[in-house]
């Protein structure tokens, strides 16, 4: 069901209107986020959110096929088309009809699967393995990344072409970012456990006690790394281990060992952001963003990398009115050729100090001229 989706934050309410407003198209989408954010439910809501959610939704995660098996997947063979054939197959393409075929973990394919999809995302045109003319798929392609495709392209392990036709790009943030979110999760998921497990069980398990799990899993001190798959186990874990313990467990313990137990497992194990990483996240939250946040995107980018190398050189502002005049002077948008305001392109700059990408020299730059700074006389 959509409300298969849980969260109120403004992130997620975000996700779930442009997921609905993609799913009036029929352009193919490419969900972005970490694992264990919950890609394959949203790509669910975009079915049923869809006209065509009264037509089959298919899935197939490409982490776990043989790249050599993927044509026979998608596209079917006849008999005889390869060794082991003994029968003829549709394909999830024909079985996907009119409906959505999700592709799930496409960072994980190699070059040559790469070719067979485009040939999906292509016009939908394909032939079957070993017979027949070209067939038309009609399905509408939702694909899925752990992974940023430009990330991909750079390190030579995805075809630019297909980086072009994943589609829509639609981020879903992580735990971490949204952990308002946490209580809702932690309620869905003791309901889910409720409805598994005999009433003689949990029966001691009130509304209070649940509301205090919900408490202590949202104001816990962890990046919750796996996200919402790990919060998931954690608490399926609580149900066996306190919850079925009957009324004497000690909640409050069992979460503080649950927690220490996943910081010696996974440490602090959240996937280090890169400046790209950011960027991505930010123009995919779901709001086309502004020619100012343009600006300031693409400042964080060049400017960062062009002062980094010009400290390098022996360049050294006395001051942060001289380093805004120099990069307002510097700094030229590539698509207009406009000038930009140094004071803007020093917030950009300043503005990705948490990033742990950051370039230590900008960082010590930044702090020398700050000194100075504070230290003028009014």
């Amino acid at each position: 069901m959509a409300s298969d989706i849980v969260g109120e934050s403004q992130a997620m309410r975000m996700v779930r209107e442009r997921a609905r407003l993609l799913a009036r198209g029929d352009i193919p989408v490419l969900l972005l986020g970490e694992t264990g954010t919950g890609k394959d439910v949203l790509a669910r809501y975009i079915h049923q959110c869809s006209p065509r959610a009264g037509q089959p939704l298919v899935e197939l995660n490409l982490a776990t096929l043989p790249e050599n098996l993927l044509p026979s997947e998608l596209f079917g063979h006849e008999r005889g088309a390869f060794t082991g054939a003994v029968a003829a197959r549709a394909g999830l393409v024909v079985e996907a009809g009119e409906g959505t075929l999700f592709l799930n973990d496409v960072g994980h394919l190699g070059l040559a699967g790469q070719a067979v999809l485009l040939q999906v995302l292509d016009a939908g045109r394909y032939r079957r393995l070993g017979g027949g003319g070209e067939r038309v798929g009609r399905a509408r392609v939702v694909c899925a990344s752990s992974r940023l495709p430009a990330e991909l392209v750079a390190e030579q392990k995805m075809l630019p072409d297909l980086m072009f036709r994943l589609g829509a790009p639609l981020y879903l943030p992580p735990l971490r970012e949204r952990r308002e979110d946490i209580g809702l999760l932690v309620r869905a998921m003791v309901a889910h456990e409720r409805e598994n497990s005999p009433p003689e069980e949990w029966a001691w398990f009130g509304e209070a006690e649940e509301a205090r799990l919900a408490r202590l899993l949202q104001e816990a001190d962890y990046p919750w790394p796996g996200n919402v798959r790990e919060l998931e186990t954690l608490v399926r874990r609580l149900w066996l281990e306190v919850v079925r313990a009957g009324p004497g467990a000690d909640l409050e313990e069992g979460v503080r060992r649950c927690l220490a137990e996943a910081r010696a497992a996974y440490g602090q194990a959240v996937p280090e952001e890169s400046l790209a990483d950011l960027v991505c996240r930010r123009l995919c939250r779901g709001q086309g963003p502004s020619v100012r946040e343009l600006v300031e995107e693409w400042a964080r980018l060049e400017v960062a990398a062009g002062l980094v190398r010009a400290l390098q050189m022996g360049y050294a502002p006395a001051s942060l009115a001289q380093l805004g005049r120099d990069l307002g002077i510097a700094a030229l948008v590539h698509a207009s050729r406009r000038r930009v305001p140094g004071s803007v392109v020093v917030a950009a700059v300043a503005s990705l100090e948490d990033c742990p990408h950051y370039p230590p020299a900008l960082r010590e730059l930044l702090a020398r001229l700050r000194g100075q700074q504070d230290g003028e006389p009014g």
